[in-house]
């Protein structure tokens, strides 16, 4: 093909992407309830991980693990707020259920270019880069959202101070942290990719473990929305055990 040949395969496929979310967005937006149902789930104290805590405290015993009658209030604050937020996240919705077909366009469009044994190779890829992409995210909603909500909401400096969370920014860290950790859960399918490449290698990654510890707080550091060192845990944890992961995969 030629190069022009190409730029309009790839326009194709960009047109097909963007009409994915285009539909998934319309079918997001048309499920209200069940989107926000979902969405605002993590609010709740009867939230899958506060009643495991609720669990454990009872067979433990200790106190300080129960979540009892915790809820947290959304407030809008703009007039075009609420369907502003009703549009983001039925976008936001589209991408994370539209990420593995997203993901099979793009395969598709760089197949042809692919030998036999480099073609069974990315359909691997495709194959756990799209599960670890849903389990980041999965993570990231069921585990370090809902934890880090509640400490951000039931955190203050005074008595006299009372949080009222906007409801805007409780979708922007849901979504950024979502879209985040499906990417960096992509870390053994890159550490795969360059060990393939003779870039990487376990030794490397034992060597270097320390400054990739450093390096994973600083990342973390930076793409944490928020600026409590909870959150930033939370991040860190994840991330370090992939890094442990993607050597193990590599050796």
């Amino acid at each position: 093909m030629t190069f022009w040949e190409h730029l309009d395969e790839l326009r194709g496929t960009i047109i097909r992407i963007v009409l994915v979310l285009l539909v998934l967005s319309v079918v997001m937006f048309c499920f209200k309830d069940l989107l926000f149902a979902v969405a605002l789930y993590p609010t709740q104290s009867d939230f899958a991980l506060f009643k495991l805590f609720n669990y454990l405290s009872e067979v433990t015993g200790i106190e300080g693990m129960r979540v009892d009658e915790w809820h947290l209030s959304l407030i809008n604050t703009r007039l075009t707020g609420q369907i502003m937020i009703h549009l983001q996240a039925a976008f936001y919705g589209a991408l994370v259920v539209g990420m593995p077909i997203i993901l099979w366009y793009i395969f598709a469009y760089i197949a042809p270019a692919l030998y036999a044994k480099e073609l069974r190779l990315f359909r691997g890829l495709l194959v756990a880069g799209e599960v670890l992409f849903l389990l980041g995210v999965g993570i990231s909603y069921f585990v370090i959202f809902p934890l880090a909500l509640r400490f951000l909401d039931t955190y203050s400096v005074s008595d006299t101070v009372n949080n009222m969370i906007d409801m805007s920014s409780y979708f922007d860290l849901l979504m950024v942290l979502s879209i985040l950790m499906g990417i960096l859960f992509q870390l053994p399918v890159l550490s795969y990719v360059l060990s393939k490449l003779g870039i990487l290698n376990a030794k490397m990654m034992s060597d270097y473990r320390k400054h990739a510890i450093i390096a994973i707080v600083l990342l973390s550091a930076v793409i944490t929305p928020t600026t409590d060192v909870f959150t930033l845990l939370l991040v860190c944890a994840p991330i370090l055990v992939l890094y442990e992961v993607s050597r193990l995969i590599i050796k």
